[in-house]
C-alpha cells in the first residue's frame, strides 16, 4: 500500500531519562507519569529502538510541559556528539532571517518584507530578473514558501552527483545567479517544488543585510541566548554558510529551536524572535497532498492517527532528522537518525509517531483485533478506486478470503477487517495503514477514504470495473 503512504518528506522522535546523562539540561528532567503520558509504552519505544525493531535511531528526546521526559541515546551516538541535521537547518535559517528583519536590518516590518519583489531585495540582480518578466513577481514570500516556480531537479541524481542541482548551487561561484538564471515553469506562488539554492538564499540575505555571516549572526542573536556552544555550520567554497542543509548541533540544543517556538520566540523572559515570525514562519502556507503543508522553512499541517488529527509543524531533514512541535500537547520530540536513499527514515518516524507517541500522549490504543467476514461480502469491497488528486490508484481483488490491494507502483497488501468497513495492512513490518470504505445510501461501496499521517486522500470506485 505504497501509494497511500510513503512520498512523504520526513518527521519524529522520543526518548526515556537516561542515567549516562549528568550535564543538566536547559530545563528539568521528569517522568511521563508527572506529565499525564504513559511510561510504559515510553519504555516500549526505547525498549524497540534497542532492540533493532526500529533500527538506525541515533536518539530521541521528547519534551513535554516545560519538562525533558525523555532523552536517550543509541548505539555510538554519545550526548556532546554533533548530529548533522540536514534540511533542519533551514528552519534555523528561517529563524535567523526572522530575527534580522525584527531588528531592523531590512528596515521595514515583517509583512512588508515578506512581500518585497525579490529585484529589490538582490538588486545586483535586478538586469538578471528583469529578463523574464514572469520573475517580476517573484517576492521574498515565494522564496522561503518554495512557490518561486524555478526549474529544479534535486532527486533524480544523489546529492554528491554533479548533477543534482543542490550540488551545482553549492560549487557554483556566483550561487545567487545560477538561482535567478533558472526558467521559471510556474507562476510564483502557484505551486511547491523543493529546491534548496531558494534556502541558500536565506544565507545570502542575512550576509548581504547585516553585514555579517550566517554563522556569526546565529552565534550573536540565537546561539548565545540559547546557550549553544557547541556547533558547526558548513561553509560552502563560495564562502555562503549552508542554509540548506550544513549545520551539526547536539540533539539537545535542537530541542532548544523547538521549545523557543513552542514558546512564540520567548527564551527565559528574553524574546530571541518575534511572536510575529513564529506565527507566520510556522502558518502553512502551501497546502500540499503526498506530503506534509509547507511555511516559511518548516513543514506541518494534520497529522492523522488513532482516527484523530492533531495540528503540529516541524523541521524535517534528509535521513530523518526531525524537531517536532506539537502545540495541542504542549509536546516538542527530536529524532536523530541517518537513512539515506530509502523509505526508512520516513516509515521510523510514521511507527514512531503513531504507535508510540500518540499513544503515549493520549492513551488511545491502536486498532489490533480483526474481525472475520466472508467471502460472499467480501466481494462488495472488490473494485478499482482511483485517486481523486492524481493518477494513483488500488486494486481491490479477493484471494483465498483475503482482500488483496494492489496499488499503482505494483505494491500488494493484504487488508484484514477490523470493522465492516475498515481495513487494515502493515508496511514494512513498522506500521498500519487503515482505510475506511465509503458507501452510498443504498448501502454501495462508492469510494475509499485514508487519513494516514498527512496525507488525506479518496480513492472513487470506477464505474467500469465489472461490478
Amino acid at each position: 500500500m505504497k501509494t497511500i503512504l510513503i512520498s512523504m518528506t520526513a518527521l519524529i522522535f522520543s526518548a526515556c531519562g537516561n542515567s549516562q546523562n549528568k550535564e543538566q539540561p536547559f530545563i528539568e528532567r521528569s517522568f511521563p507519569t508527572e506529565v499525564n503520558m504513559n511510561p510504559k509504552i515510553i519504555n516500549k519505544l526505547i525498549t524497540d529502538i534497542k532492540n533493532k525493531k526500529i533500527k538506525n535511531i541515533h536518539s530521541i528526546l521528547i519534551l513535554k510541559n516545560d519538562y525533558l521526559i525523555t532523552e536517550e541515546y543509541f548505539g555510538e551516538q554519545k550526548k556532546e556528539d554533533l548530529h548533522y541535521t540536514a534540511s533542519v537547518s533551514k528552519s534555523f535559517a528561517s529563524t535567523l532571517l526572522g530575527i534580522a528583519i525584527d531588528k531592523g536590518y531590512f528596515k521595514d516590518n515583517i509583512e512588508t518584507v515578506l512581500n518585497k519583489k525579490i529585484s529589490d531585495l538582490f538588486p545586483e540582480y535586478k538586469n538578471l530578473i528583469s529578463k523574464d518578466s514572469l520573475k517580476n513577481n517573484l517576492r521574498l514570500k515565494h522564496i522561503l514558501s518554495m512557490t518561486a516556480g524555478f526549474e529544479w531537479d534535486e532527486h533524480t541524481y544523489p546529492y554528491s552527483d554533479n548533477r543534482n542541482d543542490c550540488n551545482r548551487i553549492n560549487n557554483s561561484e556566483e550561487p545567487m545567479k545560477f538561482l535567478f538564471e533558472r526558467k521559471l515553469v510556474n507562476i510564483p506562488g502557484n505551486e511547491f517544488y523543493y529546491n534548496g539554492g531558494l534556502s541558500l538564499a536565506i544565507s545570502y540575505l542575512i550576509e548581504k543585510y547585516t553585514q555579517m555571516s550566517v554563522e556569526t549572526f546565529a552565534n550573536k542573536y540565537l546561539f548565545k541566548s540559547l546557550k549553544i556552544d557547541k556547533f558547526d555550520w558548513e561553509q560552502l567554497p563560495n564562502g555562503l554558510f549552508d542554509t540548506d542543509g550544513g549545520l551539526h548541533l547536539k540533539p539537545i540544543d535542537q530541542a532548544k529551536l523547538g521549545y523557543l517556538f513552542l514558546n512564540n520566540g520567548l527564551w527565559k523572559g528574553k524574546q530571541i524572535v518575534s511572536k510575529n515570525w513564529v506565527k507566520e514562519a510556522t502558518a502553512m502556507h502551501r497546502k500540499n497532498i503526498d506530503l506534509p503543508d509547507y511555511g516559511y522553512q518548516w513543514w506541518g499541517g494534520n497529522y492523522s492517527a488513532l482516527n484523530h488529527s492533531y495540528q503540529m509543524y516541524l523541521a524535517s531533514g534528509h535521513g530523518g532528522q526531525k524537531i517536532v512541535v506539537i502545540p495541542e500537547f504542549n509536546t516538542i520530540v527530536v529524532i536523530a537518525q541517518q537513512v539515506f536513499n530509502n523509505p526508512y527514515g520516513d516509515i521510523n518516524f510514521i511507527s514512531i509517531m503513531s504507535d508510540y507517541i500518540i499513544p503515549a500522549l493520549t492513551n488511545k490504543k491502536t486498532i489490533d483485533k480483526t474481525i472475520q467476514i466472508s467471502n460472499e461480502d467480501l466481494k462488495q469491497f472488490e473494485g478499482h478506486f482511483a485517486s481523486t488528486n492524481s493518477t494513483e490508484f488500488i486494486d481491490f481483488t479477493i484471494n483465498n478470503n483475503d482482500l488483496i490491494g494492489t496499488s499503482s507502483n505494483d505494491q500488494k497488501n493484504i487488508f484484514l477487517p477490523v470493522s465492516e468497513t475498515i481495513f487494515k495492512t502493515r508496511v514494512m513490518d513498522l506500521i498500519d495503514v487503515y482505510i475506511q470504505f465509503v458507501k452510498d445510501s443504498e448501502g454501495s461501496i462508492i469510494s475509499i477514504k485514508s487519513d494516514f499521517a498527512f496525507q488525506h486522500k479518496n480513492y472513487s470506485k470506477t464505474k467500469n470495473d465489472g461490478n
